[in-house]
């Protein structure tokens, strides 16, 4: 058997099977368990009447979560956003912790820590 008839021989099978294995692959490695930080977003509800925002984070929020990396990148498009509710709220200084416990994330996809562990604001009256 010559060469060149071994390559030429079931062209479409061997085109098939080659696909076939980099799909598997394909979904393997996309299925695997990792880990990747976003840039977490606020959103004040519940504000109440005569009361406005002073000063808000010093630094940036981001938000570290794990899970497969299909959902880490879907996950990544969407956004997170975590709602800080002021209801009761009085003017003056303001501190929220654990907001990971607050970010709405995607099934499958869970919040490892929140950088900075707690935001400080300020509200004073208008």
């Amino acid at each position: 058997m010559k060469l060149q008839e071994f390559f030429l021989a079931n062209v479409q099978l061997k085109l098939l099977s080659l696909l076939f294995a980099a799909v598997l692959w394909l979904f393997v490695t996309l299925e695997s368990g990792d880990e990747t930080e976003i840039p977490l977003a606020l959103k004040f509800v519940n504000s109440p009447p005569g009361l406005t925002l002073q000063g808000g984070p010093s630094t940036p929020l981001s938000l570290r979560i794990a899970g497969p990396r299909t959902l880490l990148l879907r996950q990544r498009w969407h956004g997170a956003t975590v709602e800080l509710d002021l209801a009761g709220a009085r003017a003056g200084r303001v501190t929220f912790s654990g907001l990971d416990r607050h970010v709405a994330l995607l099934p499958g996809v869970r919040p490892l820590r929140v950088a900075p562990v707690s935001l400080e604001i300020f509200l004073a009256k208008e």
